[in-house]
């Protein structure tokens, strides 16, 4: 999803939805999503992966 923050966006509501344990997570990626900071989303994800 690199370079689709709308994708990025859109997933994080989905997790939002789903799993409510992951909001601190999903709260920090949409703040990184709406500075456009796509290398530290990748980094943050990738610890999880």
């Amino acid at each position: 999803m690199m370079g689709d923050i709308g994708g990025i966006l859109t997933k994080i509501d989905e997790l939002d939805a789903e799993e409510a344990q992951l909001k601190p997570l999903t709260a920090k990626i949409r703040l990184l999503a709406k500075e456009f900071k796509e290398e530290q989303i990748h980094d943050l994800v990738k610890q999880f992966l």
